[in-house]
């Protein structure tokens, strides 16, 4: 029968890790507006009306310039340490629009009224390192120019600094005494 001694019992080990939620909108100084097409870029205005999404109160952006007719552009890029578990996009646009996440289509509609998406699952095109939120609209009328967006993420687990030295010092100390162990078992 194996028994681990008081010592051996007393070897924990433990990686730590940091898993949280993390929340991406409309409210993030991060966003930038185009009105040309993509060839210049500026901090986005915050300029449009504020919607509810998910319940959460989140500001909405546009170009104080524009009015109805062109297509202003957004965009965004925020990093995931260690990838997504799970990512909900919800968004409200004004007109048509197109949302893409890492050059992946999740959005577009063209119905020339103001739209609040389903809640859209964004998780197969959520990477581990950098990530970028792309979105166009388009406002016909004179009222209600908008573009609205909140990601919900839940991390993936990263491994705290030092885990990985931990969990070694530990395997080296239940090594030792297995092999202590061994050889005092051997002895004649």
């Amino acid at each position: 029968m194996f028994r681990l001694s008081p010592i051996a019992a007393a070897v924990v080990l433990a990686v730590g890790t940091s898993h949280a939620a993390s929340v991406f909108s409309t409210d993030d100084p991060t966003w930038e507006q185009s009105i040309d097409g993509g060839a210049t870029w500026s901090a986005a205005e915050s300029f449009g009306y504020s919607e509810t999404l998910n319940g959460v109160t989140t500001a909405g952006l546009w170009p104080s310039s524009v009015t109805e007719g062109p297509t202003v552009g957004f965009r965004t890029s925020f990093t995931l340490a260690g990838g997504a578990s799970a990512g909900t996009l919800y968004l409200y646009t004004d007109d048509d629009s197109t949302v893409r996440i890492n050059g992946h289509q999740v959005w577009t509609e063209a119905d020339t009224v103001s739209t609040f998406s389903p809640a859209l699952d964004v998780t197969p095109w959520l990477v581990a390192g950098g990530n970028t939120i792309e979105a166009t609209a388009t406002s016909y009328f004179c009222c209600g120019r908008t573009f609205n967006a909140r990601l919900e993420v839940d991390a993936l687990p990263v491994p705290e600094p030092g885990a990985g030295a931990l969990m070694a010092a530990g395997l080296m100390g239940v090594g030792a005494w297995v092999r202590r162990r061994s050889a005092a078992t051997r002895r004649p």
